[in-house]
């Protein structure tokens, strides 16, 4: 998707357009910083996983790991929340209500051993 945006705009360069007048500039503008900001969402989501791959080795499913990355949370995050509040921190932070949704889980399972691993890893 970058690579797209980056061709269209030398396109776009070597084109003479009067793009303050254009509805293409426009278009074109909101292409090319749309295309980088998912670039760099993308980059942010698989450091996050990275971070989480060992608690997958141990506890949650690959796929919850996938929605806490995308969320936005690391290890780091998850280790925040619970040493914040042990026995709410991680529940609170993945369960909850965003845009009429769950942020990453409600499961009790998941939760319970996600606090588990939390407590008995300390670093």
């Amino acid at each position: 998707m970058l690579a797209t945006a980056v061709a269209q705009r030398k396109i776009v360069e070597a084109v003479d357009i009067d793009m303050c007048s254009s509805q293409f500039f426009i278009s074109y503008f909101f292409l090319f910083s749309n295309a980088v900001l998912s670039h760099c969402n993308c980059n942010e989501v698989q450091e996050n996983v990275l971070s989480l791959e060992y608690l997958v080795k141990i506890t949650v499913p690959k796929t919850v790991a996938n929605r806490i990355a995308g969320s936005g949370f690391s290890y780091k995050y998850l280790k925040a929340a619970y040493f914040g509040n042990p026995t709410k921190g991680i529940f609170n932070l993945l369960s909850k209500q965003v845009k009429n949704t769950v942020r990453v889980t409600k499961s009790q399972k998941v939760i319970s051993s996600t606090n588990y691993f939390a407590s008995k890893v300390k670093s």
